[in-house]
């Protein structure tokens, strides 16, 4: 369970630097999910340390699909998108 965690924190804050305010709007949002769902990811690792790091992120990307399906505009499920999206890229890193 550590090392997943430390994984991601590393590819986190390698990766998943914190955006600049005067990025724009898109990109800034885009990085603050993304920052998101890797937090996430790390909390529920944390909270189910019996299941594997694979298990747990695979269950977090259905989910981010699930919650796309339902919102009903473009705008809500973005943040969704995005979190899913960052969860494959992490899902590789096992």
């Amino acid at each position: 369970m550590a090392d997943a965690i430390e994984t991601i924190r590393q590819y986190k804050d390698r990766y998943l630097f914190l955006p600049k305010a005067n990025w724009p709007e898109y990109w800034f949002n885009e990085r603050v999910y993304a920052r998101w769902a890797a937090e996430e990811i790390m909390c529920r690792i944390r909270q189910n340390p019996k299941l594997s790091p694979k298990k747990i992120i695979t269950h977090f990307i259905e989910q981010m699909d699930e919650f796309a399906l339902l919102a009903e505009k473009h705008e809500k499920d973005y943040i969704f998108v995005m979190a899913r999206d960052e969860a494959k890229n992490i899902l590789t890193l096992f």
